[in-house]
């Protein structure tokens, strides 16, 4: 199918450019900005930063990237709101988005939604897999969750009673003390096997 074609070709270093993308992936909204991620490996630095639109329920990913001594320019910072269109690159699991100015600045994320299950998100994923074998982590909101340490590791259990391992116990403190023992909400990758926290979502604002 042409959508997996193009995951296929981005794989291997045929990427689309910006103003070659289809009008029709185009998505105007209110984004939040509900996750970042900076990963340095030496001559590049890429900067991920994850987004929910207010209306459509669409995350995106934007990414920027830095060579040498140029930091990549961030679009905006995790907690932050814009209004944007944004535009999907073509894949058969839509996810990567390019941000067409003008972006115009709306205040603070105040609230986060739709959230799901551990359950759901661990199914959706497998659909997602279905669909294109190449999918590797992806960002998911899940809804009540508490943070819980079973000897060294860290998990994290929703409403249901379903518990999930996070990939690096090193945020335990952070995440214990957001949630004091109280369901809070969390933006995190899921690969299959590991949930890496982006950000947690307690008392109104995003940490």
């Amino acid at each position: 199918p042409e959508d997996l074609k193009a995951d296929v070709r981005s794989l291997v270093g045929w990427n689309v450019k910006e103003d070659e993308l289809d009008p029709a992936n185009a998505v105007e909204d209110r984004w939040l900005v509900i996750g970042q991620r900076i990963d340095d490996r030496g001559d590049i630095v890429t900067a991920r930063t994850f987004l929910l639109g207010e209306t459509s329920a669409r995350i995106g990913l934007h990414l920027a990237f830095g060579v040498g001594a140029a930091p990549p320019t961030l679009l905006a910072v995790p907690g932050q709101a814009f209004r944007a269109t944004v535009t999907f690159y073509p894949s058969a699991t839509p996810l990567r988005v390019a941000v067409r100015p003008p972006i115009v600045p709306d205040g603070e994320a105040t609230t986060i939604s739709p959230a799901t299950t551990l359950a759901v998100a661990v199914e959706d994923h497998a659909a997602r897999l279905a669909r294109n074998p190449f999918v590797g982590s992806w960002p998911i909101i899940i809804g009540d969750v508490v943070p819980v340490l079973r000897g060294d590791q860290l998990l994290v259990r929703d409403v249901e009673g379903t518990a999930l391992s996070l990939v690096t116990a090193g945020v335990a403190p952070r995440l214990l003390a957001i949630s004091g023992g109280h369901p809070m909400l969390l933006v995190a990758e899921w690969d299959g096997a590991w949930l890496r926290p982006l950000a947690a979502f307690a008392d109104g604002r995003l940490a």
